[in-house]
């Protein structure tokens, strides 16, 4: 038995017409809404990348914490130096993504409104 990609996706495709058909305006609704929300979200600045910045500190704390306990006090200021403290406390402005997604919408805008040669 042969199986045709349209035939197979054909339930998909009446299923999805279906529901733009009778709840598209709500499903609008619910994107835009969810848009401001993640723009909202962007602006401040996310929680992904601090979560993992905070998880490394928290491990690299943890390790120091371990080697002074034993009494490797030289391995313990290594283990706290390897990381300056400007990239532990003070996010990077070209890493972070609010600032990345912010300089692709102004690309984006600027070449939409500039005309074409």
């Amino acid at each position: 038995m042969r199986l045709n990609p349209a035939d197979v996706l054909n339930p998909v495709f009446n299923f999805l017409d279906a529901l733009i058909s009778n709840y598209g305006v709500y499903l609008y609704l619910v994107f835009v809404w969810l848009s401001l929300a993640v723009i909202a979200w962007v602006y401040q600045g996310g929680r992904l990348e601090t979560q993992t910045l905070e998880a490394c500190v928290t491990a690299a704390v943890t390790l120091a914490w371990q080697q002074l306990r034993a009494g490797d006090l030289a391995a313990a200021e290594r283990t706290l130096g390897q990381v300056p403290d400007s990239e532990v406390f003070i996010r990077p402005v070209k890493k972070s993504m609010s600032t990345q997604l912010q300089r692709a919408f102004v690309i984006g805008v600027s070449r939409y409104l500039l005309p074409a040669k």
